[in-house]
């Protein structure tokens, strides 16, 4: 996980098109907005990694999941 500021994101070509959200996803990488982000941000998306790797490994187990 790293940590990124709203400045960041702004000043930085490789977030453009990218919202000031909590936290995102990008190339693999979970950025944590530290100026926005909530306690269980990092949590809510590991579990986007975690739940994508499900849907394509079980796709089963998944659907049941959702």
């Amino acid at each position: 996980m790293i940590p990124i500021t709203k400045s960041e994101l702004s000043n930085n070509p490789e977030f453009e098109g990218i919202p000031a959200a909590q936290a995102f996803i990008l190339n693999g990488n979970i950025y944590i907005n530290t100026d926005s982000a909530t306690i269980d941000a990092p949590i809510h998306e590991q579990l986007h990694l975690f739940l994508g790797s499900i849907r394509f490994g079980n796709p089963n187990l998944y659907f049941q999941l959702v």
